[in-house]
Order: C-alpha cells, then sequence, then structure tokens
C-alpha cells in the first residue's frame, strides 16, 4: 500500500514539474517574441524617423537653391516657408533617434538657422528690401551644407538595412556610439562638415552674435571678492536672514556668478552674486506667506523702495500678477522717460509684511546699458495715423523694446481696445513699421501678456 502511495506521489511530482517547465518554456518564448517584436518596432520607429529626416532634408536642399532664384516677395515667402516647416520636421525626425544628447548640436543648429535665416531674408523683401549679395552668399553656403548632410544621409540609407545598423552592446538604449559603426560614423561626418561653417550675423534668434553678447551692466566692472559678494548679499536679504548664509560654490557659465544660501527651519534661501560688479542675479527665500495685508500699490511701493536700497534707480513699474498671498512685479529701466523693456527686473513680494523674497534680475544685468536715441523719430500723431482704424487709442508712449536676434528698435507704444480686449501696439518710431502685438488680459490678480 505504502509502495503504491510513494508511486503516485513520485508520478504527481513528475507531472507537476513537466507542467512548471512546459509553463516556463511557454513564457519564455512569449517573452522572446514580445522582446523580438518590441525590438523590430523600435528598429522600424528609427527607420521612419530616418527616412523622413532623409526627405526633410532632401527638401531643404532643394528649396535653398529655388530661393536664390526667387525675385519676387511672393516666392520667396512662399519657399521660406516651406524651408522653415521642413527644418522643424527635420529636428523632430532627430529627436526621435537613438541620439545622445549634443551628437548632433551643430546639425541641429543648421537645421534651426536655415528655417530662421530663411525668414529673415523673406520679411526684409515682403518690406521691401532686397537680398545684398553678402546675404546672397550666405544662402549660398547654407544649400552647399544641406547638399553635404543630404548626400551623407544619402550614403547611411544604403545601410539602413543592416541588421547592425541600430544594434548596440545595451540593448536597453541604441545609442551612436563606437559599437555601432554605420550610424555613428555617419553621424560623425555630417558633424565634421560643420568645422568650416560660416557665421551668420542677421536680425533673428539663431545669429551668432547673440551667443557672444556680453553683460552689458559688468562688462567693464572689476571683479569683487567673495567677502564683498557676501556683504552685498547681506544687503538684499537684510541682517536677519544673512545670518546663516554661507558661500555654497561658484557658477562659470556665460554669467559667472559666487552662490551663497542658507537654511533653517521654516524656511531656505539661495542667491547668487556676479563676480564682476557684484550685482544680485537672483535670489529665493522659500518662507511660507499666510496671509495678505498688504494692497498692491503698498507693496509696489515697497518693492521701489528695495530696488533704490540696492542702487537700481530710474526703473519704472509695469505689469504684476499676483499668485495667493504674493505679488510678482516687474520693473524696467526708464531712460529720458522711454522704457527700456530689455532692462528687466523682477521682485515677489510677500504681501504679509512686504518683504522681497524673490528677484531676479538677469535680463537688466544682460542688457543694462545708456542708449543713443535716435533723433529722426516721426511726431506721435503721424506714427498713430499708421494704426488700424479699428482700435480705439488709449495711451501712447516711447519704448525700446528687443527683438528676436536681441538686437533693439525704439517703437511707439500705443495701447488701446479691439473687440473688448485690450492690444499693445508697436511701430517703429523711425520708419512706422509695425515691430510687434501684444494682448493684455487685465484682471484684478494682473495682467497677462501674450
Amino acid at each position: 500500500m505504502n509502495s503504491k502511495i510513494r508511486s503516485f506521489r513520485y508520478n504527481l511530482a513528475y507531472w507537476i514539474i513537466a507542467i512548471i517547465l512546459t509553463i516556463m518554456a511557454i513564457l519564455g518564448l512569449f517573452q522572446f517574441k514580445r522582446a523580438n517584436a518590441l525590438e523590430n518596432s523600435q528598429k522600424n520607429s528609427y527607420n521612419r524617423a530616418f527616412y523622413e529626416l532623409s526627405d526633410s532634408v532632401a527638401s531643404i536642399d532643394v528649396l535653398l537653391e529655388k530661393i536664390m532664384l526667387a525675385q519676387t516677395p511672393t516666392q520667396i515667402s512662399a519657399l521660406s516657408s516651406d524651408i522653415y516647416a521642413q527644418s522643424e520636421a527635420a529636428k523632430t525626425c532627430l529627436s526621435q533617434l537613438p541620439i545622445e544628447h549634443g551628437t548632433l548640436e551643430n546639425t541641429s543648429k543648421f537645421l534651426s538657422q536655415a528655417g530662421d535665416y530663411c525668414s529673415y531674408i523673406s520679411a526684409k523683401v515682403t518690406d521691401s528690401g532686397t537680398v545684398t549679395e553678402e546675404e546672397f552668399d550666405n544662402l549660398l553656403k547654407l544649400s552647399e551644407h544641406a547638399n553635404t548632410i543630404n548626400t551623407q544621409i544619402n550614403a547611411l540609407l544604403l545601410n539602413l538595412d543592416n541588421k547592425d545598423f541600430w544594434n548596440n552592446k545595451d540593448k536597453n538604449t541604441v545609442y551612436a556610439d563606437s559599437e555601432n559603426a554605420y550610424f555613428a560614423d555617419g553621424l560623425k561626418k555630417i558633424e565634421k562638415e560643420f568645422v568650416n561653417y560660416p557665421s551668420l550675423i542677421y536680425d533673428g534668434p539663431f545669429s551668432e552674435h547673440i551667443e557672444k553678447l556680453d553683460a552689458e551692466a559688468i562688462k567693464d566692472k572689476d571683479a569683487v571678492s567673495t567677502d564683498v559678494a557676501l556683504e552685498i548679499a547681506k544687503l538684499c536679504l537684510g541682517e536677519s536672514r544673512a545670518q546663516n548664509l554661507s558661500l555654497t560654490g561658484e557658477i562659470n557659465n556665460s554669467l559667472k556668478c559666487f552662490s551663497f544660501s542658507s537654511q533653517t527651519e521654516d524656511r531656505q534661501i539661495a542667491i547668487d552674486i556676479t563676480q564682476k560688479g557684484g550685482l544680485p542675479v537672483w535670489f529665493l527665500d522659500s518662507r511660507r506667506v499666510e496671509n495678505s495685508i498688504l494692497s498692491i500699490d503698498e507693496a509696489k511701493q515697497a518693492g521701489m523702495r528695495f530696488l533704490k536700497r540696492l542702487g537700481f534707480t530710474s526703473m519704472q513699474e509695469s505689469y504684476f500678477e499676483r499668485a495667493g498671498n504674493t505679488v510678482t512685479l516687474n520693473y524696467a529701466f526708464s531712460q529720458d522717460g522711454i522704457i527700456m523693456y530689455s532692462d528687466l527686473l523682477k521682485l515677489k513680494i510677500a504681501l504679509d509684511n512686504g518683504e522681497v523674497i524673490g528677484f531676479e534680475s538677469r535680463g537688466y544685468i544682460m542688457s543694462h546699458k545708456i542708449r543713443e536715441i535716435p533723433q529722426n523719430i516721426m511726431p506721435q500723431k503721424e506714427a498713430q495715423e499708421k494704426l488700424s482704424s479699428h482700435i480705439s487709442v488709449e495711451s501712447a508712449r516711447l519704448a525700446m523694446i528687443p527683438k528676436e536676434s536681441k538686437r533693439e528698435v525704439l517703437c511707439y507704444e500705443f495701447k488701446g481696445k479691439f473687440n473688448n480686449r485690450s492690444f499693445l501696439i508697436y511701430l517703429n518710431a523711425v520708419t512706422g513699421k509695425d515691430e510687434k502685438i501684444l494682448m493684455l488680459t487685465e484682471n484684478e490678480n494682473g495682467t497677462l501678456v501674450v
């Protein structure tokens, strides 16, 4: 009897083990097939992005040659729009490829610049300008680089079906590195095309001069020591908040700074002071503001007192935004009654006691200087006559506004109503040309500018 029981148990154990092994084998096969399916899906996604990148670059190559032959503003504008669209599409495809950050930095910059530069040319000729020989040469150089990149990508496409094209030793992430000869070598060849890439200086956000801009407010200032920077930080914060401040490091980007911080039970404070000139770049106090006692006007007065104490003079408050028990105020420098919108400061003020708990001045530090004001400006009445008859003007003043290229233009700022909405219209004070139109959304909590 016992032998039969033992035999039964052995047979049962055998079948249980066999069933478990079978299930494990099936699951393993399923996981294997699923992994292969995911890998194939990933590769198909990369292939599609790469084909679309090739199509966009090929289109840019052709369109750049066409725009050099175009003679009318309408045709140049249409071609420019197409180039811009293809540039954006190509950048989207690049972002979908398994490329480490920075690998194709120059290629991405070229695509941005190609679209932007053609938009600049379009705007110029639409405004009765002409394409200069220098600008034509720039278009020619862009075209030559587009042609070379197109050739390199087409060469890569010939190997796209190779099973190792996207493979990498790290199966979780496919990068273009030394383990991936086809793709990596092709990328290196593309990036090498930009060794002698020309600098393009023009009125656009990707102009080369923007990367070389100095911080105007401090470029002629002397360096300060950490002790002096600490004293300036204490002046910003006040003695009570600055008691435990200590140096936490240095920032060595385009705006070199000393960084200080402190921490107590109820707040954390961090502040950066420029190494040249000793100007505060920003600070933040994490204190919770539990209630509101001050009005917005009282907060504005507190902000102005703070700026004067730090030596920021001739500042004019523009717009504000209230959030809970705090308000953020924007200030811009005023020169001879003209608002300099590039020289911007922001303060965050607690409405319980008027304490400044947030500060940001990078725009001011990068841009502040005394400007030369054009003398040949048109009368305000003449400029206002160039506005649409559909807007009801409420106020007007002169303002210097920044363009995308960071260059500035003197404008008449007209504030008015259209269709029960508030707008700001900026007309060039010399030429009368439209420079910018903004819509204002105003309520008791501030002004949103779009």
